[in-house]
């Protein structure tokens, strides 16, 4: 190991696989190292994104590390997704799906014409959002 003066009162202990600096403070060799990638150029320590959903990050040795975030399934039957961003989101909250089309609001009931009734608890299944729906026993006279 051997003692380097990196910038005016930081020193850095060299040595041939590890770089640790008594400050906190990079040398400056890996401050200047670079890394290209998928048309992105960052700074040793630097990171940048590859897309909304891929965060990547340049280390020290010139390497690049990339990760991909996996989105849960969103809780609503009306869900969008804006390009800028990874996930989709819920605009107007958790909801389900009725059957035969329409949009019920996590937590609401409704009773349909033909005399059953559903309710929502926005769960996804399978990647869908489906109502609860029971059919009412009409009473016999």
């Amino acid at each position: 190991m051997m003692l380097a003066t990196v910038h005016a009162g930081v020193f850095c202990l060299l040595s041939c696989l590890t770089v640790s600096c008594l400050s906190g403070a990079v040398p400056r060799q890996a401050a200047e190292m670079w890394c290209d990638y998928g048309g992105h150029r960052a700074r040793a320590g630097e990171s940048f994104q590859l897309g909304p959903c891929e965060p990547c990050w340049c280390d020290y040795s010139g390497q690049v590390s990339c990760a991909s975030i996996l989105c849960a399934q969103p809780n609503c039957v009306d869900a969008v997704r804006d390009p800028s961003q990874c996930c989709s989101v819920c605009p107007n909250g958790p909801n389900c799906a009725l059957p035969g089309g329409g949009i019920l609001g996590n937590g609401q009931t409704v009773t349909l014409t033909d005399g059953s009734w559903c309710s929502c608890r926005a769960r996804s299944y399978n990647g869908v959002t489906l109502a609860t729906c029971t059919r009412r026993r009409r009473n016999r006279t």
